[in-house]
């Protein structure tokens, strides 16, 4: 096969992904760049497509644009930190799928990778945006010009006019902290990574340090510093380990995140604490994998994220009328005690 027609054949794969979202193929220089192929092979790759009809001219001639048959609505982007997966991700691939259209994922590694913004400067109809843990004005103002297309996950943001999907409110926080309270506990520490400016970590620590005022309760906050391209939860363990050293444990211990929770899980283990029994252990989110552990990990279970989900994404299809709904969150959730909070237990 001749490389021209291999270069057609990639660039065919690509647009049925929906990878030139708005159906524009790069200029050829760049595209023959982006092959490491010369000028004139990525040319006859565009000419083939052309003569299979996929592709065509634009009416001035300068550029090449998918035909109608090749361009998919609604053209979803999900841009996302590369080390977070969630049922969310998940759950938004699923119902694009399901009302016909593409999801293109952009994982970015640092607050100010150049991919973000590549990625909003992409001619999509929809752009779920998973913003970095402090981000800074530029980009939030960079969002909010985009209006009605862009969708913030995980924050408040509409105070700047963004609209933003949020899950369980922080605040069921709570709903552990008086469980406790009336079992008897009277200390629950938390643990949690810094930087102090990460958005939703202060969120869920300043409801943490709410709750001990409310219900009249004592906390220690534990600290340690998260680094990217490092498995966390090994950090989180070293430092539960260090804090498990002390004769006097808390009754509860609350962790920011799963990961968090693993660390802790682990370093009980090797000190013969039993998790459950000796002290309670809860977190925040992430519900399939807190099932998951062994003994299961009390935490905030959301209801209809499939729904919620859905009834955005079809506001893009073709034909559909765009809300100006800003605020978009669950209705509807659940305490899981699994079997790490043990509140019977305890009132025993």
């Amino acid at each position: 096969m001749a490389k021209y027609q291999e270069i057609c054949e990639i660039l065919s794969e690509r647009i049925e992904n929906g990878d030139y979202a708005g159906g524009r193929i790069p200029p050829l220089r760049k595209l023959a760049e982006d092959m490491g192929v010369s000028y004139l092979t990525a040319r006859q790759a565009v000419n083939l497509l052309k003569e299979k009809g996929v592709v065509g001219a634009s009416s001035s001639g300068r550029s090449v644009h998918v035909n109608g048959s090749g361009t998919v609505h609604p053209l979803v982007a999900l841009i996302t930190p590369f080390w977070h997966f969630s049922e969310w991700h998940a759950t938004i691939n699923e119902k694009v799928k399901e009302c016909g259209g593409l999801l293109r994922i952009f994982a970015f590694a640092t607050e100010t990778d150049p991919i973000i913004n590549e990625a909003l400067n992409e001619e999509f109809d929809l752009i779920f945006i998973e913003l970095p843990s402090n981000p800074n004005a530029r980009l939030l103002e960079r969002v909010a010009k985009l209006k009605k297309k862009a969708v913030v996950m995980f924050q408040d943001r509409t105070d700047y006019g963004i609209r933003s999907v949020l899950g369980a409110p922080v605040e069921s926080i709570c709903l552990f902290m008086k469980k406790l309270k009336d079992a008897g506990a009277k200390r629950i520490d938390m643990i949690t990574p810094e930087p102090e400016n990460n958005f939703n970590l202060n969120e869920r620590r300043n409801v943490w340090q709410k709750a001990l005022k409310t219900y009249h309760l004592t906390g220690i906050c534990h600290t340690y510093q998260a680094q990217r391209f490092k498995h966390n939860q090994i950090t989180a363990k070293l430092l539960c380990s260090k804090l498990l050293e002390n004769p006097s444990l808390p009754d509860a211990i609350f962790c920011a995140g799963c990961d968090i929770a693993i660390g802790l899980y682990r370093a009980c283990y090797e000190k013969g604490i039993r998790i459950g029994k000796d002290v309670s252990v809860f977190c925040f989110g992430a519900d399939n994998d807190c099932k998951l552990m062994t003994p299961a990990l009390a935490t905030v279970v959301n209801h209809g994220v499939p729904e919620l989900l859905e009834q955005i994404i079809r506001q893009y299809c073709p034909g559909n009328q765009i809300s100006d709904q800003l605020l978009y969150q669950l209705e509807t959730m659940e305490i899981f005690e699994g079997e790490s909070l043990n509140i019977e237990k305890r009132r025993d």
